[in-house]
């Protein structure tokens, strides 16, 4: 019973809030800017574990002093974190009301939905990553760990690609405040 009234008195004070003139758009450009901020996150945070994975390969190659694909997986985890600090260092979609540059609120809603796809993308290549690397890993043959290692590296590419795409993406609709003609 006291939790419905938690309830009702959580609605109440939302509306009130919402009601008040300038507290209540404020509220909900927090609200937007920290739901930017929580995506980007979630993305830093796969990529992040990609980049372990990455470099625990890394290390594996060290100790055997194999100095080709050390540069390799070097390499890959430049990237991986390349593309981590792009996204954490990214623009908000959301700027203060009183700032001089104004995003159309259609804009607003496509570099939201453009963050879920990096998170989506993030995700879906870090998954990849350490698929295929524990496939690596338990490969004791020179010949197949080969073959997996060019597959990798196309496919790292292309993935890493879509991710950039996406982000380029966002970079456009913030420096422009509105949804270009596509």
């Amino acid at each position: 019973m006291s939790e419905s009234i938690r309830d009702k008195l959580s609605s109440l004070k939302a509306k009130i809030i919402k009601s008040v003139p300038v507290y209540g758009h404020y509220r909900i450009e927090e609200d937007l800017r920290e739901w930017d901020r929580s995506i980007r996150d979630e993305s830093i945070n796969s990529l992040k574990g990609a980049e372990n994975g990455v470099e625990s390969l890394l290390g594996f190659y060290v100790t055997k002093r194999d100095r080709d694909r050390i540069g390799f997986f070097d390499n890959y985890r430049r990237d991986i974190r390349l593309r981590r600090e792009t996204i954490r260092t990214s623009a908000y979609g959301f700027w203060p009301r009183l700032s001089p540059i104004k995003i159309d609120e259609n804009a607003l809603k496509m570099i939201l939905d453009t963050d879920e796809k990096v998170l989506s993308e993030c995700e879906s290549f870090s998954r990849y990553v350490q698929e295929t690397l524990n496939k690596i890993r338990s490969t004791s043959n020179e010949k197949e760990t080969t073959e997996e290692l060019k597959e990798f590296d196309s496919s790292f590419i292309n993935k890493i690609g879509r991710i950039d795409d996406l982000i380029g993406k966002r970079s456009m609709i913030i420096r422009s405040g509105k949804l270009e003609a596509s």
